[in-house]
């Protein structure tokens, strides 16, 4: 699984402005859950079965499945309200 500095950076800022600081660290834990575990499974296909997008609330992330190198690059993080 990688966030890129920039995503984990966004997050970080997600987090230091949000109402509940605690739902986005619970919501980004289990994110990391279903990422590391079952990303296939996990969210909606866009543009291709590996390019993926999911909500836990409040976030929403944007994913990439590199199956040759079983990995998972997490592209974008976003609040939603």
């Amino acid at each position: 699984m990688i966030w890129p500095e920039r995503v984990t950076d966004d997050l970080m800022s997600i987090w230091s402005v949000a109402a509940d600081p605690s739902a986005v660290a619970a919501s980004s834990d289990r994110i990391d859950y279903h990422l590391t575990f079952a990303p296939l499974s996990f969210g909606e296909s866009r543009e291709s079965s590996l390019r993926r997008v999911a909500y836990l609330a409040p976030l929403r992330v944007e994913y990439e499945v590199i199956e040759d190198d079983k990995r998972v690059v997490v592209q974008k993080v976003f609040i939603v309200q």
